[in-house]
């Protein structure tokens, strides 16, 4: 297993990504007084305090792309009026009065919710699993979850038919 101090070379989408070196590094066996990876050249070496903030510089610019791409988009008023109200709905069953929906909006690909929830820095993973799972009776797929900032988590949704329930058959013997 790496050692999580090994430097990273940032990649595309946010997720630091191991350079070639560095897991042909921890493939090999050290040896003792070898230098822990060799960097290929080309790849920028980022200590865990500049990758760390290299990735959420990407991952905060990606969501600032979605919130203003549903700000773009022509409005889909019957995919909205479908949509919006049965979300806050299931926010509220799902997640509990300790958090509000302060905005909901869809647009004609894609949702965005913004919670509140100011007795918690971030909601507790197993609620937005709950929520993650009831969702899928709406007509959303993918659904991403910016939570930068402490006290409200911004929720966004896109458009797709929702998944086919699968029925398991059983052989009668």
């Amino acid at each position: 297993m790496l050692d999580e101090r090994q430097p990273v070379v940032a990649s595309h989408r946010g997720q630091p990504a191991l350079g070639p070196a560095i897991v042909n590094a921890a493939v090999r066996a050290p040896e003792e007084g070898a230098p822990a990876a060799v960097q290929d050249e080309g790849e920028e070496e980022l200590d865990s305090e500049g990758a760390e903030a290299e990735s959420q510089a990407v991952r905060n610019d990606h969501f600032d792309e979605l919130s203003r791409r549903i700000d773009r988009e022509v409005v889909d008023g019957s995919w909205r009026h479908a949509t919006e109200g049965p979300l806050k709905s299931l926010i509220a069953k799902h997640l509990g009065s300790k958090v509000s929906v302060t905005e909901a909006t869809c647009a004609s690909t894609s949702c965005r919710v913004q919670l509140s929830h100011p007795e918690w820095p971030r909601i507790p993973p197993g609620w937005m699993f709950a929520l993650d799972v009831a969702r899928a009776s709406l007509e959303v797929t993918e659904a991403e979850y910016d939570n930068r900032a402490e006290g409200t988590t911004t929720l966004y949704f896109k458009r797709g038919p929702a998944p086919a329930h699968q029925v398991a058959l059983v052989d009668e013997e």
